[in-house]
């Protein structure tokens, strides 16, 4: 957004997933695009909506097949080889920096939202982190049924685990739980938080699921962890 948004002639709300959806097929009706991009997840009256405007492509799969896919269909396949080879490098480079520092322990990526814990592994973060850069997850991912899992503290502690990467939702009833979270001694005794190996992560970009949000992960992880 900070480096394209002045590009981009028609601005939709997407600060609830879902929520303002008609209010996007207005606008996107009144100047329609010759294509539109559409998860294919979405719900069957927003697909007719959009599919009455202009040819749709609905996206699936893992990401790479997505941009393969749109790449195709814009005419640009050499560039989207180009881009994953470039960032097949970048993860080759990251790894063999980040692998001397974590060699053997142990991840969680946790979501903090009004007084919950969850377990954040949704396929942005498996495919990158425990995918790309093979760290090591401290929850058995195998046994994953739900990518947003609730954990109590409990729970948390029992996986033991020697980093955090944690995500706290940036609204005033969370803050202030979050306030008292760290002053629980179950927290601080954590074996990541006493060892001061827990760091806050933004949900931007860690929250999106794109070839430039992820390019985006892997230089913050180089940040947070790569030898220097």
């Amino acid at each position: 957004m900070q480096r394209y948004g002045h590009e981009i002639p028609l601005h939709l709300s997407a600060y609830r997933y879902g929520v303002d959806w008609e209010s996007n097929v207005a606008l996107l009706r009144n100047a329609p695009p010759d294509l539109i991009l559409c998860e294919a997840q979405t719900a069957d009256e927003e697909k007719a909506q959009l599919e009455s405007i202009a040819p749709v492509h609905y996206l699936r799969g893992a990401w790479r097949t997505r941009l393969r896919d749109a790449a195709a269909l814009l005419g640009e396949e050499a560039a989207a080889k180009q881009w994953l080879a470039d960032y097949e490098r970048q993860v080759d480079t990251a790894r063999k920096r980040i692998e001397p520092i974590i060699c053997g322990q142990t991840f969680v990526v946790l979501r903090f939202s009004r007084g919950n814990f969850s377990l954040f592994a949704r396929p942005n973060i498996t495919d990158v982190l425990f995918g790309d850069l093979g760290l090591t997850s401290a929850y058995p991912l195998e046994q994953l049924d739900n990518p947003v899992k609730e954990l109590p503290l409990a729970a948390i502690q029992q996986l033991n685990a020697d980093h955090v990467l944690l995500m706290v939702r940036q609204e005033e009833e969370t803050l202030r739980k979050w306030q008292a979270v760290q002053a629980d001694p179950g927290w601080n005794d954590l074996k990541a938080v006493r060892q001061n190996r827990l760091r806050l992560i933004p949900s931007e970009p860690w929250l999106e699921y794109s070839p430039l949000a992820h390019e985006r992960v892997v230089d913050e992880m180089m940040t947070m962890f790569a030898e220097r």
